[in-house]
């Protein structure tokens, strides 16, 4: 028989997880409503009845396990929209540099910087390559604040959520489209 923090952390990470959604993210107000979609359906209690050994349903209670993921994905949301420190000092000197420029995220601590005239390599798994440029091609490639963080943002979801490996985040092709939305 699983915990209930087990059981809930489980359910969350299963609601919050792209594939489990038939609606896109854009079809809803918040990234809120989104995760919340499935836990706000009237037929959710049979999902989670479903989910659960009628053992943990008597243990831990389905009432307060369907609250529990409620609270978690609202926590794990909350922690998502967080903003990256240092990322507008990073975007001033990328967007001022004309040669090889990269900015950074650390997942961990949620920082950022700007590496100029060095290609580094950072071996930590956390930290990711948010944009960058070489001193021939983009060389004079600019971006606003606002596409940073969200592009920033989307890297950390799709890092913290596990769908997708580093090098898959790193690449920027999956992002493209929210650096040319503001």
């Amino acid at each position: 028989m699983r915990t209930f923090d087990e059981i809930v952390k489980e359910m969350a990470k299963i609601e919050m997880a792209a594939t489990s959604h038939v609606n896109e993210k854009g079809d809803f107000g918040t990234d809120l409503e989104f995760y919340l979609e499935i836990i706000n359906r009237d037929d959710y209690e049979y999902l989670l009845k479903d989910s659960l050994s009628e053992e943990e349903q008597d243990q831990h209670g389905l009432i307060a396990i369907w609250n529990a993921i409620t609270e978690e994905i609202q926590d794990q949301v909350e922690a998502k929209t967080a903003a990256f420190n240092g990322l507008s000092e990073a975007r001033k000197q990328f967007n001022a540099f004309q040669g090889r420029a990269a900015i950074y995220i650390d997942t961990d601590d949620m920082t950022a910087w700007c590496d100029v005239q060095e290609a580094a390599g950072y071996n930590s798994e956390g930290i990711l390559t948010l944009v960058a440029k070489d001193g021939m091609q983009g060389r004079d490639d600019k971006y606003s604040l606002g596409a940073l963080e969200k592009v920033a943002q989307a890297k950390h979801n799709d890092f913290n959520g596990g769908d997708y490996e580093k090098w898959q985040i790193d690449d920027n092709y999956r992002y493209s489209k929210l650096f040319w939305e503001n």
